[in-house]
């Protein structure tokens, strides 16, 4: 008879190298206890690597490098959030940055939650989630909700038409029309702005 390490490790090799799994992923194969024991094991053979509590990685190893490689921050970030079911949202350095509205790289991992704030290490990164008020982590995840951080972060006197144009450039119809109509969750100052990318 097939043990439940075997059914889980079946279920972990039909994903690629570097994905992150949660003890719940596996709840559908056994019990609570019986994956909990399965996950261990597999931790003690190398199979996977644990991140924390609850979460686990199949472990990539680069040939260019020469070394394992762990998920990215952000990997881990959303792996966290889906987690315990909560919202996510890169703060307002990452937003501007991934947006093309700063050339500032971030030096820590800092991202918005509605959740408690708390702080992960794992696999050479550490991990800053920070409580913010729900509404405005409104379609968190989404790109309005990315723009809406990143002008926050810019603030009032750095908002301008190059910042728009930027935004009409790397935004798809669909993104700016669903900017648009975020602009409610907004600061009054920004939504002008918000709605100038849609036109």
């Amino acid at each position: 008879m097939e043990t439940v390490a075997g059914k889980l490790l079946k279920k972990i090799e039909t994903e690629k190298t570097g994905t992150i799994f949660l003890t719940r992923d596996f709840l559908d194969i056994a019990s609570r206890t019986a994956v909990d024991q399965a996950l261990s094991r597999l931790v003690k053979q190398g199979t996977l690597r644990r991140i924390s509590a609850g979460m686990y990685t199949r472990p990539r190893f680069s040939e260019r490098l020469g070394v394992e490689v762990w998920p990215s921050a952000e990997a881990i970030a959303q792996a966290a959030a889906r987690k315990t079911a909560r919202k996510l949202q890169y703060a307002g350095p990452h937003a501007a940055n991934a947006l093309g509205l700063s050339d500032h790289v971030p030096a820590q991992n800092i991202y918005l939650t509605d959740g408690k704030t708390r702080s992960i290490v794992a696999g050479g990164h550490r991990i800053e989630l920070r409580h913010s008020r729900a509404h405005s982590l409104t379609e968190a995840g989404q790109t309005s909700s990315a723009v809406i951080e990143a002008l926050r972060y810019l603030g009032r006197g750095n908002v301008d038409a190059i910042t728009v144009r930027r935004l009409q450039e790397r935004l798809t119809p669909k993104e700016k029309a669903m900017l648009s109509h975020d602009a409610a969750s907004a600061p009054k100052w920004m939504r002008p702005w918000l709605h100038a990318v849609n036109q």
